[in-house]
C-alpha cells in the first residue's frame, strides 16, 4: 500500500536551529520508522535554500557556516527521496506564501497510512515553538476573494455617498479602503507567512508593531465615523 500524506506548515520563523531540530529528526528517527537505510537516506537528503534568482544547496545545515540565511531568501526545501527497498519521500516546505508551506510524506508499506501521518505531526510538532502570527495576513484563497469583493462593494457605495453627501460614511469607506490596502501592501510584504533569519528580517521586525498598529487606528475611525453619521442623521 502507498500513501501520501499533505499537511499545512503553519506560518512560523526559520531560523538555523529549527531546520537543524528537522534534519535531527529527520536522519535519526525516520529510518527507523520508515525501515530504511540511515546511511542511504543521508546519500538522499537535502537542504534547498531559495533566493530570488539563485538556489544553494547544502546538507547537513552544519555546513551552512553563515549565522543567518541570505537577505534575500524567499524559500527554503528539506528532505530525501528514496525509491529502494520501497519508495519513501519527505519534502519540508517553508515559502514566503501560504500555498507554498507545505509537510509531505509518501511512503509504501502495510502501515504506510498510520507511519506518514505520524511523520507529518511530528514535524509540524517540532515546528510549532517557532510559530508566528503572520498567518493574520495569509488567510487563503476564500478569505482573500471576499476580502476582494468587500474592497469593489466599498468602492461602489463610496461613488452613492458622495452623491448623497454622507461624509462621515464617506470618511468611514476611505479608511476601509486603506485600510485593505495596507493588509494586502504592506502587511504581506513585512510579515510573508514564513518569514527567514535573516538581516532585512530582523530590521522589517521593528515596523510589524506600525502595521498593527495602523489598522488598528483605521478600524477605530472607520467606528467613529460610521457613528458620527448614525448621530447626525
Amino acid at each position: 500500500m502507498f500513501y501520501t500524506c499533505h499537511k499545512q506548515s503553519p506560518s512560523c520563523h526559520v531560523t538555523k536551529e529549527l531546520i537543524a531540530n528537522i534534519e535531527k529528526y529527520l536522519l535519526e528517527k525516520v529510518p527507523g520508522k520508515l525501515s530504511i537505510d540511515e546511511s542511504a537516506l543521508r546519500e538522499q537528503y537535502y537542504i534547498r535554500i531559495d533566493e530570488r534568482g539563485a538556489s544553494t544547496m547544502v546538507a547537513p545545515i552544519s555546513e551552512y557556516v553563515f549565522p543567518q540565511f541570505p537577505d534575500k531568501t524567499d524559500g527554503l526545501v528539506m528532505g530525501f527521496s528514496l525509491f529502494r527497498p520501497s519508495r519513501c519521500e519527505v519534502q519540508v516546505r517553508f515559502a514566503g506564501d501560504r500555498t507554498g508551506s507545505k509537510i509531505s510524506v509518501a511512503a509504501e508499506g502495510p502501515n504506510s497510512r498510520a507511519v506518514a501521518s505520524e511523520i507529518c505531526e511530528d514535524i509540524a510538532s517540532i515546528v510549532a515553538p517557532h510559530v508566528n502570527k503572520n498567518w493574520f495576513f495569509h488567510l487563503g484563497l476564500v478569505a482573500e476573494l471576499l476580502l476582494g469583493t468587500v474592497f469593489g462593494v466599498v468602492v461602489g457605495l463610496l461613488v452613492s455617498l458622495i452623491d448623497s453627501g454622507l461624509w462621515g460614511s464617506v470618511v468611514a469607506c476611505l479608511l476601509l479602503l486603506a485600510a485593505l490596502v495596507v493588509y494586502f501592501g504592506a502587511g504581506r510584504w513585512i510579515k510573508p507567512y514564513s518569514s527567514f533569519e535573516t538581516a532585512r528580517s530582523r530590521a522589517l521586525e521593528s515596523y510589524g508593531g506600525v502595521v498593527y498598529g495602523v489598522l488598528g487606528g483605521l478600524a477605530m475611525s472607520i467606528a467613529g465615523s460610521a457613528i458620527y453619521d448614525l448621530i447626525r442623521h
